[in-house]
Order: structure tokens, then sequence, then C-alpha cells
């Protein structure tokens, strides 16, 4: 099989549309970070958060007809969304707990923290904290959730992962899954608890706009704590 042939294979797969939103997501980062490093003057990389908010987004859409775990869910009990609150909240609790050294990657740099103010250094640029939360509250659980739980973790049980009910995913496959989510945070240890709660959650109820939810509340609350006490770190 050709190059060509093998890229028009995997852009035609039903992996394509649940990895491409992530892997873009993920070129952006490293590219800011390769510009960061770089010192390019004049270039405020606050800014990258309003282009990788677009261009994902942008992805999302085009490619919305194809996620049918979105479209065809099940009915869940109360019990299951008191659940995914309860799980939201949690993981939370959790993340701004667990940043001592030697549960992060590497050690948090004081002058990396995200700078949420205007020219005047003293009041909030509301347009950029609203773009950091759109992101972060919306775009990034649908995009995560889309890969980890429901591309990736079901593949990892079965090349042919959109035949693989949630509930019949294995615990071996949940944790690998969790690892590799724990390779994409610095807090590694929050970032692993967090994703074997998401991927418990999914083989629970079978419902992944479930894991959006609970994903989504962690992210919504933990952005409305850091602007609240000002741990821009966190971000």
């Amino acid at each position: 099989m050709s190059i060509i042939e093998t890229i028009t294979k995997t852009i035609k797969s039903d992996a394509f549309p649940r990895i491409i939103p992530f892997a873009i997501f993920m070129l952006i980062m490293i590219i800011e970070s390769a510009v960061k490093k770089a010192e390019i003057s004049g270039i405020d990389l606050r800014w990258v958060d309003a282009v990788s908010l677009i261009i994902v987004s942008g992805i999302l859409l085009v490619y919305w007809s194809k996620y049918s775990e979105l479209k065809k869910v099940d009915s869940n009990r109360g019990i299951d969304w008191l659940i995914t609150i309860v799980i939201g909240i949690g993981i939370f609790v959790i993340w701004i707990n667990l940043d001592q050294a030697w549960a992060t990657m590497t050690e948090i740099d004081p002058e990396a923290k995200y700078n949420p103010y205007a020219a005047d250094g003293k009041s909030f640029d509301w347009i950029l904290l609203s773009i950091r939360m759109a992101e972060s509250a919306l775009v990034v659980p649908l995009m995560e959730e889309l890969f980890f739980r429901s591309f990736l973790m079901r593949w990892i049980e079965k090349s042919d992962f959109l035949s693989v009910p949630a509930a019949q995913v294995s615990m071996r496959a949940i944790v690998i899954m969790a690892v590799i989510f724990m390779l994409e945070h610095n807090l590694w240890l929050a970032g692993l608890i967090a994703g074997l709660a998401y991927g418990w959650l999914y083989w629970r109820t079978g419902n992944l706009w479930m894991c959006i939810c609970a994903h989504a509340i962690t992210n919504a609350v933990l952005g409305v704590w850091i602007i609240k006490t000002g741990q821009w770190q966190f971000w």
C-alpha cells in the first residue's frame, strides 16, 4: 500500500474524526511552547487560546455527523447523573490538592503562570478569560472524551472500536487509557485519577455525554476557582 493510499484510508476511517481534533490541539500547544522558548517578542501567546478554540471547534463541527456515540445514547437513571456531578466536582477537589512537586511531571514555573490582566496590569481582560473558559469547559471536554474514552479506550479493547459497547471494555483498557491520559497533564497523579474516573463513568453509563458533562464540570469549576483565588498556575 502506498503512502497516499495509507493516508486516504486513515482519513476515511472511523478513528480519524476522533483523533484529529485532539492531534491539532496538541500541535498548537507544541507550537506555542516552541515560540515561548524562542522568546519571540511582540507575540501575545494568550491569544493562542482563541486560535485553538476556533480551529478545534471548527474540526468538531465538520465531523459532527461522524460522532454516532453522541447521538445514540440510552436514557440514564437519576443516580447516574448524580454520580456524574459528584465525579466532576470530586476531580476538581483532587486536582487542586495534588499539586505537590512529587505529583507533578515538571516543577511549576511561577513565571510561566497564565496572565489574565489587561494592559493596565490590574483589571482582568475578560475577553481573554472568556475565551480561556470556553475552551477549557466546552471544547476540551468534548474533544478529549471523544479521543480518550470513546476512541482510545475501546480501540485498546478491539480495533473495530465502534462495535465495542462501553460496558464491555476491560479494566486493562481503562487503566492503559488513563495512563496515556495522565501523560498529557503536568499534574500526573490527578490526571491518572481523572482518567480512571471518567473511564469508569463511561463503562458504567454507556453514555459519552455523561463523561463530557463530568469533565466540563471539573474544568468549569476549576476555572471559576482560579479566577476567584488567582491560582493562575493551574491554567
